[in-house]
């Protein structure tokens, strides 16, 4: 190994202004290089994180490191303790005008359908208590006073840095929020390939200036209100409400069954005699409805924080999605090395050659009447990655480049 140190203006040696040309350095500027001999007519060098191959004075591969931020394992805090910290919130929105056609939440690009939606109730559940905010009057100045309400009432030292979680909000309820909010303050926005994860707020009026978090549950546990119920054994159950009704003054009989969403006869039957012989009010029976959802949600994300905490000592509410969450829970008590990635347009450039797994399909021509054994292999990547090292070492990305050949590639 030679180490040299040159003055690129002052050598006369041709070598040495070569390789300052090649490095790009300044004319009259010290640079220094290491050298590695293997022959008479070849050498590599290595200047600050590329390395050159020279044979026979020119320069036939260069090798450039990377600056990847390596990913990894993530080390458990020594005093660990379950966060339960966060609220359960729900709105509900009615056509304009009254029973007008609905739209329902899988409808909600249909931009003039949505811009005919108005909220009229927002509704949390903090664990202990629940709280409703209804307005009736159906305007844009009336959803915007909803949120106003709903403003003052986070506007208190006991929920500084709380987490608010809504069933959907990404594809509904944002949108309803998100329009008023932005007048009242300021706020941020974490989204992934189009799709919003958490809205973070700061109200122009708030004291301590601490940011309400607004998170959508169904990336941490994507199925619907009424299975996770199910699922987790909570223990107020989703109910049932027209939630196609649009009349938000209405007093009378159970609305008809069409107006109910994805129940069965029987179920209808069962609701109409709870009612009989009473009145049935829009307004009561809508906070209710939308209190229980919020109870219910809360003890479903309740239960699966208590699940996750028992299991890997992790607090779910510090990752947005359930694949976030898994990677920590991986990184934290499954991973014991260091894996570079490629990032940024270099990334993107080799993702363009990225493509799914091949299918091949045989017709098979055998004899009439005779057997075929057809056989397929169950759980393959799993079985892969149980049995076999994963195929990555622990260092940094390089760039290749082979000039004599004139390749350019990333290994």
């Amino acid at each position: 190994m030679i180490t040299i140190k040159h003055s690129i203006k002052k050598s006369t040696n041709p070598l040495v202004r070569q390789t300052g040309s090649m490095l790009k350095a300044p004319l009259g500027s010290t640079i220094s290089w290491t050298d590695k001999i293997l022959s008479d007519n070849s050498l590599i060098r290595t200047y600050e994180n590329t390395v050159y191959e020279i044979v026979d004075g020119e320069v036939v591969l260069i090798k450039e490191n990377f600056n990847s931020k390596p990913i990894l394992p993530l080390i458990l805090p020594k005093k660990r303790r379950i966060n339960n910290n966060f609220l359960s919130m729900d709105i509900e929105t009615v056509m304009v005008p009254p029973l007008a056609p609905p739209v329902r939440e899988d409808n909600i690009n249909d931009t003039q359908n949505i811009n005919n939606l108005r909220m009229y109730l927002i509704c949390l559940f903090d664990g202990k208590y629940s709280y409703s905010f209804f307005n009736n009057k159906l305007t844009e100045e009336s959803s915007l006073n909803l949120v106003r309400d709903l403003v003052k009432f986070f506007n208190s030292r006991k929920f500084k840095g709380t987490k608010v979680y809504i069933h959907n909000f990404g594809k509904f309820d944002s949108y309803f929020l998100l329009k008023h909010l932005v007048k009242l303050g300021n706020c941020g926005v974490l989204l992934h390939d189009g799709n919003l994860l958490t809205l973070s707020f700061i109200s122009n009026k708030m004291k301590p200036k601490c940011p309400i978090i607004f998170k959508d549950s169904f990336k941490l546990l994507p199925s619907s209100l009424k299975k996770l119920s199910a699922s987790f054994k909570v223990e107020n159950p989703k109910s049932i409400f027209p939630i196609l009704f649009n009349d938000v003054n209405y007093k009378g009989s159970v609305p008809k069954i069409e107006y109910f969403k994805d129940i069965t006869i029987d179920n209808y039957n069962e609701y109409l005699k709870e009612w009989l012989n009473k009145e049935w009010y829009f307004k009561k029976e809508a906070i209710n409805y939308c209190k229980l959802d919020c109870i219910s949600l809360y003890q479903v994300l309740f239960n699966f924080n208590r699940m996750i905490f028992d299991k890997f000592k992790i607090n779910i509410s510090k990752y947005p999605t359930i694949p976030s969450l898994a990677f920590a829970i991986y990184r934290t008590h499954y991973f014991n090395k260091e894996i570079h990635s490629l990032t940024g347009s270099t990334y993107n450039n080799i993702a363009l050659g990225y493509t799914g797994g091949s299918v091949d399909m045989y017709i098979p021509k055998n004899p009439k009447s005779s057997k075929i054994y057809g056989y397929d292999v169950n759980s393959l990547y799993p079985s892969v990655m149980k049995n076999n090292l994963y195929p990555v070492v622990a260092c940094a990305p390089v760039r290749v480049r082979k000039r004599l050949l004139n390749l350019k590639g990333i290994f």
